[in-house]
């Protein structure tokens, strides 16, 4: 999907986080994200990814561009700014966001000779990187990784959000949902060069959270 359904005012922005922050997301008894559905009124879901030791995916739906945006960057700061700044080497003020993104639209977000990429660093400050290749499991998601303090990684996400608009996908779409067909396919996702491909949670970063 690109931002979701405009035609019915949905907004819908769907991201990859490691695993092992997932229940720190949900909370003891599901209490944070409770709140954060009452704080910004919007639907927020992370379903299990049982085949998958790494990565879960969490989707976010609202009416409203700002909340959807905003609850992502809440995220983005707690619980995710702590641990990507010791995962991933960060500077202590930054964070990052791994969104999912229909590959129709990503030229949308790069933009002639990369340059919406350009003016995206230049105005918002925050540093985007589009994958090359999409998910697995004949996916067409490709993950748009945003790196930077939460203030950049809201600014871009607008951008992206004005980037897109209400385009329509174009093509085949298939999300992608985080759940491995079988012992084979795991053992080939796993490895840290395919996760390089696409952009997914590698073990050399979770090892660290």
């Amino acid at each position: 999907t690109g931002i979701g359904y405009p035609e019915a005012d949905v907004i819908e922005i769907r991201f990859l986080v490691p695993k092992c922050l997932s229940g720190s997301i949900i909370g003891k008894r599901g209490d944070y994200v409770a709140k954060l559905r009452k704080d910004f009124q919007i639907g927020i879901g992370i379903p299990d990814a049982e085949f998958n030791d790494l990565e879960r995916i969490c989707v976010i739906r609202g009416a409203s561009v700002r909340n959807v945006i905003d609850c992502i960057c809440a995220i983005a700061d707690y619980p995710l700014k702590k641990e990507m700044s010791k995962a991933l080497d960060l500077q202590r003020n930054q964070t990052q966001i791994r969104l999912l993104m229909h590959e129709s639209v990503c030229g949308n977000i790069i933009g002639k000779n990369g340059s919406r990429i350009t003016e995206m660093k230049n105005t918002a400050n925050g540093e985007v990187v589009i994958a090359s290749n999409c998910c697995p499991n004949d996916s067409t998601d490709r993950v748009v990784k945003i790196t930077g303090s939460v203030t950049e990684i809201r600014d871009s996400l607008a951008l992206i959000f004005r980037y897109v608009g209400d385009i329509q996908c174009t093509g085949d779409e298939e999300n992608y949902m985080a759940n491995l067909q079988d012992e084979e396919d795991q053992e080939e996702v796993s490895t840290e060069k395919f996760k390089d491909t696409y952009g997914g949670w590698k073990h050399s970063e979770c090892d660290y959270m």
